[in-house]
């Protein structure tokens, strides 16, 4: 799995797990806190200084994603994380190999 499949991974985890009625409500407020706090005026580093300004948002977002996975419950990450490796096997498993179908195919 590439670094860009494994981002879209865990963005899929973090948006299941906001919706999975087994996640309490108090650990779903990390994720909705992070997002709030980038809309939110007042920050840590000002985004006016180009780079480092944004550098903060992200590690943000990066450390409440990271918290909301390990303070929901294990059993239920485990969970959604196998239907999005089953998922992306199956998607992987209908793609047709090009090549190979055209050799497949020459005589027919």
């Amino acid at each position: 799995m590439n670094a860009i499949e494994s981002v879209i991974d865990q963005f899929l985890l973090t948006w299941k797990l906001l919706f999975d009625k087994r996640v309490p409500i108090t650990t779903k407020l990390v994720p909705i806190a992070a997002v709030l706090y980038l809309f939110s005026p007042i920050d840590f580093i000002p985004d006016f200084f180009f780079g480092i300004g944004q550098l903060d948002d992200i590690g943000l977002m990066i450390a409440a994603i990271k918290a909301f996975e390990l303070m929901s419950p294990a059993d239920v990450v485990a969970e959604l994380r196998e239907e999005l490796r089953s998922r992306r096997a199956e998607d992987a498993a209908g793609v047709v190999d090009a090549p190979a179908w055209k050799e497949k195919h020459k005589n027919g």
